[in-house]
């Protein structure tokens, strides 16, 4: 499922309670720290990784603090790296 905004993200969360949730850092409404802030809120035991274009060592500081697990960068390396990631969180279903 992919929400357009992020406050559309924080309430399909807090509703369906999935196991992970990938964010984006430049989402409609607010960034993806707040969202991930949110999520945290509501969702607490929720594995948030972020998937995005920007990867400096402050940032991905900040993406810690907001509760974020990982960051992955857009790239194909990082597309793989993401899809691994979640698949080492859930050995048994391995995604197709």
């Amino acid at each position: 499922m992919r929400p357009k905004t992020a406050e559309v993200a924080v309430r399909l969360t807090q509703e369906l309670k999935p196991d992970v949730v990938v964010l984006d850092f430049a989402m409609p409404t607010m960034y993806g720290f707040e969202a991930a802030r949110r999520i945290a809120v509501v969702a607490p035991t929720v594995v948030m990784l972020m998937f995005t274009m920007h990867a400096s060592d402050q940032f991905i500081k900040e993406a810690d603090k907001a509760g974020i697990r990982e960051v992955f960068p857009k790239s194909d390396q990082g597309v793989t790296s993401l899809v691994n990631a979640i698949e080492s969180l859930f050995p048994l279903a391995r995604c197709a």
